[in-house]
């Protein structure tokens, strides 16, 4: 089956070492697949093997404990890590908008803040 990946894998890790002090790491194992390739940037329609990826990610975050009942959450990370993503992407107006696979993003670094109840 087309875009269906031989093996999966995903993983999700919280370690507090401290209170109030997450660390978060996160990642997905997705092994190689058939990917259909039509033509258009190509000659002629062709059944791609894609390699395999991993995606992994973390995250840092503390807690602020505010007035009584409020808590401030500050949080850093980094998303693909390994910076892995498809290198034979079809580019121009006759790309195959579906031959698409792998992790969506680049490497991406984030920082956010996070107020609760």
């Amino acid at each position: 089956m087309p875009h269906t990946p031989d093996n999966y894998g995903y993983v999700l890790i919280d370690i507090q070492p401290v209170q109030d002090f997450t660390i978060s790491i996160n990642g997905k194992a997705t092994g190689s697949m058939l990917v259909p390739h039509l033509a258009g940037y190509i000659p002629q329609d062709r059944l791609e093997k894609t390699p395999s990826f991993w995606d992994l990610g973390f995250r840092l975050a503390y807690d602020i404990h505010l007035y009584k009942h409020y808590c401030m959450e500050i949080s850093c990370g980094i998303k693909n890590v390994l910076d892995q993503f498809q290198h034979d992407l079809d580019r121009g107006e006759f790309r195959d908008a579906n031959y698409i696979y792998g992790p969506t993003i680049p490497r991406t670094y984030f920082a956010g803040i996070r107020l609760t109840l």
